[in-house]
């Protein structure tokens, strides 16, 4: 505007001045043409980037509404659940989740090998408890070995310390190896206190008795690893613990002198009526322990 006002008062003046500047003004409306345009295209291209924004904006809010229909893990996992038999700790082993209609198998719990098996059933695991009849116990090994090699008291030490242990597993096929093996203790403590004077073979006798009367106490207990005896297996481990019973209160019985009064031991469940499942037949029988 002050180069067209320069113009203007020159020419009054001078005509040729006039048509000097005109090529002026010319040039400087096209650079105003010019800065106009370029503001309105970057105009432009704010709002077409603020609509390519707001689309974009509008497709991820669409893609996450979308999304979120999904469904959520826990959802997934309490369905799953449902047909499941749930995680527990029975027998010393934590049994896992397991699908109905299959059979979870573990290590066998503590210092043993082999397996353990329970069925997860329709309702939940098995009723009959897992199966541990494959365990077998490196302590149960390590006795078997040295059993008839030791002497009757290391006998009688190792066998308390089997038993003593209430937090240990004793497995069932274990057991009916420890009942087969006490069977040779009644020969064992006739020979061993054969010798002896009477006084110091009655002391000797009612001691040996009387910590087997403790083992039998145990042993009796063990309702669970009882069940773990294969069936047929169960009236011979029967037999085997009644006849050791019996030779322990014979040999009670000889030791006797004529001057000891009449006396007894009772384990607390060797008077006990006890009962095992014998080829589908409930047999029970007294086990008294009296001299």
């Amino acid at each position: 505007m002050a180069r067209y006002r320069r113009a203007k008062k020159t020419s009054s003046g001078d005509p040729s001045a006039t048509d000097s500047l005109m090529p002026e003004l010319e040039s400087d409306a096209m650079d105003e043409k010019l800065d106009e345009q370029s503001i309105i295209g970057k105009n432009m291209d704010r709002t077409t980037t603020t609509t390519q924004t707001s689309t974009m904006t509008e497709s991820t809010t669409t893609s996450t509404t979308e999304t979120s229909t999904l469904p959520t893990s826990t959802e997934v996992s309490s369905t799953t659940r449902s047909d499941t038999c749930k995680p527990v700790r029975k027998r010393g082993i934590l049994w896992p989740e397991t699908p109905m209609g299959e059979t979870a198998v573990e290590s066998c719990p503590g210092k043993s090998t082999g397996k353990a098996r329970w069925s997860c059933e329709k309702g939940g695991w098995g009723e009959s408890g897992p199966t541990l009849r494959e365990c077998r116990s490196l302590d149960i090994m390590n006795l078997k070995e040295k059993f008839n090699t030791s002497s009757i008291k290391d006998t009688m030490s190792m066998l308390e310390q089997v038993f003593s242990d209430r937090e240990k597993e004793i497995f069932g096929e274990d057991l009916a190896d420890v009942i087969s093996m006490m069977t040779s203790l009644p020969d064992r403590v006739h020979i061993a206190t054969q010798s002896q004077s009477s006084s110091e073979r009655w002391t000797s006798t009612k001691g040996l008795v009387e910590k087997t009367a403790s083992l039998f106490d145990r042993i009796i207990e063990l309702d669970e690893t009882w069940h773990d005896i294969e069936e047929q297996r169960r009236p011979q481990v029967g037999t085997h613990l009644l006849s050791t019973i019996d030779g322990m209160s014979l040999n009670l019985a000889d030791a006797m002198d004529e001057k000891i009064d009449e006396q007894s031991i009772i384990g607390k469940n060797m008077g006990k009526r006890f009962s095992f499942n014998l080829k589908s037949e409930k047999f029970h029988k007294t086990i008294p322990l009296l001299v």
